[in-house]
């Protein structure tokens, strides 16, 4: 049996401590982050259930004694369980994992496999253009009369193996282990982007859905005269701040890539400390793709006062380390709308009906995705067989 001592008001000082949110299907488990033990493994924070502020932290295999998990989170636990490190990135490849296995007949395995590679280029893609950027350092200026993106494979390969050798012997280290230094930093860096990859990569994105969530709420808060003018308000200014400092985290996470010696030396010596600069974009984005979602998706004057509802219990705290740098942090007691009665049959922490609030959100958007791969998928081939 599972007993839970009063859950304390909890104000995280780092990233590493605050977790990253893992979607778990349960409605009771909404909110839950997973965060890394210090003596080893990992270890999940459940908001409070009686809607009151504090989490209590529990061992991964602890859900049961709280509540009645789904399968789909018995899964997602034990596999978040075994993560060598524990990172927004790292969850959400967890969960799509997860999340493909579950669609089954729904989507053919051929589709899913390719939804999986499609989801890991941008690694690959990071990893050749930190390559290139180490193969320009390590080449004497002017030693070569082809540029690197007009020389032919082979030449490309050879050059690439050079300098790999090259930097190895300065590092006195085996070249296998720069190989692996650059395919583990481009893990790191592939949701910011580096170079030509940069305007598509994934916080890019992320920064023009905030800047439009922000944009949007003031414009509501200065507009509207209701009582949720000021959750508007308090939402677009957090935005803000928060826009701010991941502006700053991401052209600080991309300038690690102008000089790659430098890069991969500390990467050898001090891994976390690169880390912590690669990451801090998506410790800062993460919590707030579900709000653009749940923003974007609301058209009406009715629809967006419910989401204003729904996003006032979701905005992210700041963690006090980093609080100075995007103004004070703040609590979502200071939103009016944080507390509010909860209809017959409705959840009170993600406000859907309960028999329904499991089917919602985790996989709705990949299963639609997936979808739309499938039937291009599937016109791709009625192509092939009628030529």
């Amino acid at each position: 049996m599972l007993f839970l001592h009063s859950p304390l008001p909890f104000h995280p000082a780092t990233f590493l401590e605050h977790g990253a949110k893992v979607p778990f299907t349960t409605p009771m488990l909404a909110g839950t982050r997973a965060r890394p033990m210090a003596g080893g493994g990992t270890e999940l924070m459940v908001p409070n259930p009686s809607g009151r502020r504090g989490a209590y932290v529990l061992p991964w295999n602890a859900l049961r004694g709280l509540c009645r998990p789904s399968l789909h989170d018995d899964e997602l636990s034990a596999r978040v369980f075994r993560l060598d490190m524990v990172t927004p990135e790292t969850i959400r490849l967890v969960a799509r994992e997860v999340a493909i296995e579950e669609l089954g007949e729904r989507i053919s395995r051929v589709v899913a496999a390719s939804e999986m590679a499609r989801g890991r280029t941008d690694p690959k893609l990071t990893n050749f253009l930190l390559l290139l950027a180490l193969v320009r350092q390590m080449e004497p200026p002017g030693g070569q009369a082809v540029p690197l993106e007009q020389d032919q494979p082979a030449e490309l390969i050879r050059r690439a193996l050079a300098a790999i050798t090259r930097l190895a012997s300065q590092l006195d280290c085996a070249p296998g282990k720069i190989v692996s230094g650059l395919e583990q930093l481009a893990g790191l860096l592939a949701s910011t982007g580096i170079g030509p990859q940069a305007a598509q990569a994934r916080h890019t994105r992320g920064m023009e859905n905030l800047h439009r969530l922000r944009e949007d709420t003031w414009i509501w808060s200065q507009d509207s005269e209701d009582e949720h003018a000021a959750t508007a308000g308090l939402v677009a200014s957090i935005a803000d701040r928060t826009l701010a400092a991941a502006g700053t985290a991401i052209a600080a996470a991309r300038g690690l890539s102008r000089d790659m010696i430098t890069l991969l030396r500390s990467w050898r010596a001090t891994p976390a400390s690169i880390s912590e600069r690669a990451t801090r974009p998506d410790w800062l984005l993460d919590d707030w793709e579900p709000i653009c979602r749940i923003w974007g998706a609301a058209e009406t004057d009715v629809a967006r006062r419910d989401a204003l509802r729904r996003i006032a219990r979701m905005v992210p705290v700041i963690p006090r380390a980093f609080a100075t740098s995007v103004g004070r942090a703040f609590s979502v007691d200071e939103i009016p709308a944080y507390r509010q009665g909860v209809r017959r049959n409705q959840d009170w922490r993600t406000g859907l009906t309960v028999l329904t609030a499991v089917a919602r959100d985790p996989n709705a958007g990949l299963i639609a995705e997936l979808e739309a791969v499938d039937a291009l998928a599937r016109e791709v081939l009625r192509h092939l067989a009628e030529g």
